[in-house]
């Protein structure tokens, strides 16, 4: 089965006033965050300190907590507004990236998985993500879906093998393919499984 490999020693991390990102993939490659003419982008962050989102007009955003005790986010997107408690037991929250959404951690310091998405692709946008805390000898999988797309994985902690296939995958790794992976835990292990479908 064809697929890509992202070494944790290969990807970027950027710092910012309330913690840092480590940028595992961005498409095209030669697209810049800060100039907002990339496709899609797939992320992972520590968040130090309370603090406003970056505005993202234009794109759909998925945000999973990983690690620590949480956040709690005051959101507003044109009239409608709320507020959102993210913890790791949360399902992930998908938003718009042009929403006004200010952060507060609740105990501490964050780890969290983030896509991002061009909304002016075109087509039916999907945007999948799964945090699997796995003991050792124990497995996870891909859901199966009609939408043509990525599916990813992204190993925070631990070390996973992957079915039919030869990689080891460390923490800070990132692995894509076309088709549903099955992951096993080598170790205990923190990971995402995700879905990009455009």
């Amino acid at each position: 089965m064809p697929y890509r490999l992202i070494k944790a020693d290969e990807t970027h991390t950027s710092h910012w006033a309330g913690g840092s990102t480590t940028e595992l993939l961005i498409s095209p490659t030669s697209a810049k965050v800060a100039d907002r003419d990339f496709h899609w982008r797939i992320s992972s962050a520590r968040v130090e300190r309370d603090g406003p989102f970056s505005d993202f007009s234009g794109y759909r955003r998925l945000l999973l907590v990983l690690e620590g005790k949480g956040m709690s986010l005051d959101w507003q997107h044109g009239e409608d507004s709320g507020q959102l408690l993210l913890t790791p037991d949360s399902p992930a929250w998908q938003f718009e990236g042009e929403a006004k959404v200010n952060a507060r951690l609740l105990e501490g310091p964050i780890s969290d998985f983030n896509l991002i998405c061009n909304a002016g692709m075109g087509g039916e946008l999907l945007l999948h993500a799964e945090r699997h805390s796995l003991e050792s000898g124990t497995s996870a999988r891909h859901g199966e879906t009609t939408v043509p797309g990525q599916y990813g994985i992204y190993l925070h902690s631990g070390a996973l093998t992957i079915e039919g296939m030869t990689p080891r995958l460390s923490p800070g790794d990132l692995l894509l393919a076309q088709q549903p992976l099955e992951v096993r835990a080598l170790s205990p292990s923190l990971c995402v499984l995700f879905f990009l479908g455009l």
